[in-house]
């Protein structure tokens, strides 16, 4: 097993001062950093750790783009013979039990996120190389705020009907806010507003697939609204 921890990067060197190091010190995984045209010269800054297993990748992107600057560092790393890819976020803390927990649990079918619930820590998905290039990687579509990382786990769904949650005590994640999140993003929308269309995109691509809505409330459908995250009212009952 060479699993590979993959952390990317654009104007977040510091958060990435804080966490990187902690990744260094409590995993043994080989990591790679990928420099998206950092502003903050993030990359040069990791080059100064001199860790053997570091490796910094730049990828030229004008705009913020996750799924692209994601598969880069995953094509990196299934290059240096991954068998698994664990993503960050730069702003994701791995606390000393994270690594230890989680290798036991890796195996070729079943991904690993945090309970879909806690947005902060989105970011952190574990999967298998083979299955991660078997349903494409991350979708470039999602250029927009949001849900490229649910996107790639209804995909890896129905491939394996496998997933498994990772305790939400293992990572913590550095508060900010939201203007960090969508500084260096194309579109001029807000926040919300760019939530609103790649949510849209889901629906469509899911529709497009399992021709069954995301949310329907029918026979099979509970177990991607907790992928999704949706939490159901309980229903009321007549005394």
């Amino acid at each position: 097993m060479k699993p590979y921890i993959i952390v990317t990067c654009k104007g977040r060197l510091q958060h990435l001062k804080e966490t990187l190091p902690l990744v260094l010190s409590r995993t043994s995984a080989d990591v790679i950093l990928v420099d998206a045209s950092c502003p903050d010269g993030s990359g040069a800054w990791a080059h100064n750790i001199a860790n053997p297993r570091l490796t910094v990748v730049y990828k030229v992107v004008p705009y913020w783009n996750s799924p692209i600057v994601r598969n880069a560092g995953a094509s990196i790393a299934i290059k240096n013979g991954a068998t698994h890819l664990i993503f960050l976020d730069a702003d994701i803390i791995v606390q000393e039990e994270f690594w230890v927990a989680l290798v036991k649990r890796l195996d070729q079918d079943t991904f690993f996120f945090t309970p879909p619930t806690i947005t902060d820590l989105m970011g952190f998905l574990a999967v298998h190389s083979a299955r991660f290039i078997q349903v494409g990687g991350y979708d470039p579509q999602f250029s927009e705020y949001g849900h490229e990382d649910l996107d790639l786990r209804l995909r890896l769904y129905l491939k394996t009907g496998r997933f498994g949650n990772i305790e939400a005590n293992l990572l913590s994640a550095i508060p900010h806010d939201d203007s960090l999140r969508t500084q260096y993003l194309k579109s001029g929308l807000s926040k919300s507003e760019q939530v609103k269309k790649t949510v849209q995109l889901l629906h469509r691509k899911y529709y497009g697939i399992t021709g069954t809505s995301l949310i329907e409330k029918s026979k099979g459908s509970s177990v991607y609204r907790n992928l999704l995250g949706v939490i159901d009212k309980p229903e009321r009952t007549t005394p």
